[in-house]
Parts: structure tokens; sequence; C-alpha cells
């Protein structure tokens, strides 16, 4: 409901006309949601891009806070030509300077009470969704093998993060962790590439 309607919002949320990606941070049991594929479509032909987490260690089924979970929906719902762009989780170091020092698979272990851990970035092959075609011309065939569809896509920064919170004009700082993170802040970059890509009289990157 909440896709279809940002969609096509309301008057009172005219707004949301000018949406050029959205980012979903939950998820359920890998499936196939007829509406969303509709939705999914629609998206694509205005050029809105459609972002997933892709899950915070689903498939440790030590995990304290997500036993009996996977990656899945809507994360895997991804097409040939449409669909969601699923995100994972990696953890980045930076130096006093801010620059990179490394980036790896984000991964609490069970060590890390203070985090609840083990927890980790989501990743596996889907059982419903075949692997993409651009996925079958890169390294990624290797692993994946024809099977199915592989996720995540791509990932982003995981690890603790404060993070700055704006709810009807309510605003704080909270400190999270997971790919819940990781998927806003690569759909806060590519609305910054739109807006330059829009800059210069381009089509959103969709």
């Amino acid at each position: 409901a909440a896709f279809a309607f940002i969609l096509n919002p309301n008057s009172t949320y005219s707004s949301l006309n000018n949406v050029s990606v959205i980012s979903n941070s939950w998820g359920g049991p890998d499936s196939n949601n007829t509406a969303w594929y509709e939705y999914l479509q629609e998206a694509q032909a205005r050029g809105i891009s459609v972002l997933a987490s892709s899950g915070d260690s689903g498939d440790n089924p030590n995990s304290k806070k997500y036993v009996g979970t996977d990656f899945g929906f809507p994360a895997s719902m991804e097409f040939n030509n449409f669909g969601i762009t699923s995100v994972g989780g990696d953890t980045l170091k930076l130096n006093s300077n801010l620059h990179i020092l490394n980036e790896t698979a984000w991964y609490i272990s069970a060590n890390d009470t203070a985090d609840s851990g083990p927890a980790g970035s989501s990743g596996g092959i889907s059982s419903i969704f075949n692997e993409t075609s651009w996925q079958k011309d890169t390294e990624a065939n290797n692993v994946i093998q024809n099977k199915g569809l592989g996720v995540p896509d791509i990932s982003a920064i995981a690890n603790n993060t404060f993070v700055l919170i704006s709810i009807s004009g309510s605003t704080g700082y909270y400190r999270f962790w997971g790919t819940s993170i990781a998927s806003p802040v690569t759909a806060g970059i590519v609305a910054e590439m739109d807006a330059v890509l829009n800059h210069y009289n381009q089509s959103n990157l969709g």
C-alpha cells in the first residue's frame, strides 16, 4: 500500500511527484508478489530506482535476533530489465583524515554482546527468481552457476553509524547498524546522482 501511494500520491503529498528513489529497510520470505511486479514496472518506466536491504544475518542460524529469517522479498524481486536493487552491508574503516582504510563484508561476532551478535550481511541465491541476464555476464556467475538470482547486487556501510533522523519536524541522532542503514545511504547517493543528471537535462538512473 505504501509503495502504491508513493507512486500515486494524493494532492496533499504532491511533493512525492518528484520522487526519484525509494528505499526499503524490511524484508520477508523469498516470494513473488504480483502487485509489486506491476509497481516495479511502473517505477522503471518513470525512472524511479527501488532499493531494498538484503537483511542482517538472516542466513545465520545462530543469530539471536533473526533466527528463522533469510534474505528474500522484496530484495530478491528482480528481473532482466526492472526490479529491486538489493543492498548488502559492509564495514567501513576510516583514518583520521576520513580516507578509507579498508572495506570488508559487515559481520558482528557472537562475542560482541553489545550489538547482539552474531549478525551480518545476508546473501544467497533465490529459489524463486531466475538469475538475471546481466549477472550471467559477470564473474558473479562463477558462484551463482545459473541456480537463481544472486542477492545482494551491491553493498554499502552497515557498521555502527550515528544517523540524524527527521520525522515530521522532530529530529534526533540514533545509533544503528545493519543493511537497513546500507539501503537508505545508497538511496541518498542515487538521489544525488539523479539531481546531477537532471541538472544536465538527462534522465534519472531508474
